[in-house]
């Protein structure tokens, strides 16, 4: 097991989980409450054989709620995020997805197309393997969460038109 978070949900709103593998590749969380979906694919960091893998739950159900977070066998080190979001769309909350693999100190995901609302969650995780950098969060973005030497961190923002 990497993570495990326990909460009590509020019904309708989404949940997202973020994991980075180490030597390994991010296996789609489990819940006792709610299904999750991948965004995108797994993402090799760097030219490594390590991984980081987005994950979601949309319109959760209220009420006790543990998510738990695995890499495949074999995981040297791992780290994760899981983040509760509300008053996003309970039917479609992801329309667009863009995702990098790379080595630099300027890391990005690329542009996406427009969204589809005009209130839309805008979510980034950043995995690396180097821990002499430090990334920031983007000038528009919020820094949720930096964890292990800043080798894993989580921003957002709410997008507010198309």
């Amino acid at each position: 097991m990497l993570f495990r978070s326990t909460t009590n949900s509020t019904a309708g709103n989404l949940i997202i989980a973020a994991e980075s593998c180490t030597g390994a590749t991010p296996v789609t969380p489990t819940d006792t409450r709610n299904t999750f979906v991948q965004i995108g694919t797994n993402v090799q960091i760097g030219t490594g054989t390590s991984y980081a893998g987005l994950f979601y739950a949309k319109n959760i159900g209220a009420g006790a709620d543990t998510v738990t977070i695995k890499c495949t066998g074999g995981a040297t080190g791992s780290k994760g995020f899981v983040y509760e979001f509300s008053g996003l769309d309970t039917v479609a909350p992801f329309d667009k997805t863009a995702q990098a693999s790379g080595t630099t100190t300027t890391p990005a995901s690329g542009a996406t197309s427009t969204t589809a609302q005009a209130i839309e969650l805008a979510f980034g995780f950043l995995a690396t393997n180097d821990t002499t950098t430090s990334p920031a969060a983007g000038s528009t973005w919020t820094l949720e969460e930096t964890i292990s030497n800043s080798q894993a961190e989580s921003e957002d923002q709410i997008l507010t038109s198309t």
